[in-house]
């Protein structure tokens, strides 16, 4: 999902680049990528939290206080990172739908 992210965000750039000169519906697509990128920009972010809050338990210096709040904290991440995995396929069809009416 971070490689879909980081070609949308390519995307983008280059639909950005020629909004200036280019009818409504490329500006419509710019907007469409940028929604995607931002959700899966949140899925990343979520996955790396997870990741790293995971392994801060795991060090022996880690209090159980420190080990409960890391654990509350990783279960919001990996609640997060599933509302985003099931949300952004409807984000993808709409910048899909937008990229198909520029053509």
């Amino acid at each position: 999902m971070h490689e879909v992210r980081k070609r949308a965000k390519q995307a983008r750039y280059a639909y950005e680049a020629i909004a200036p000169i280019a009818a409504s519906p490329v500006r419509d697509v710019a907007q469409r990528l940028a929604e995607l990128q931002d959700r899966l920009g949140a899925h990343q972010d979520a996955v790396v939290a997870a990741a790293w809050l995971g392994a801060s338990v795991h060090d022996d210096s880690a209090s159980v206080d420190t080990a409960f709040a890391a654990g509350r904290l990783a279960q919001h991440a990996e609640e997060q990172r599933r509302r985003v995995r099931a949300r952004w396929p409807r984000d993808w069809r709409r910048a899909e739908k937008a990229h198909r009416a520029v053509r």
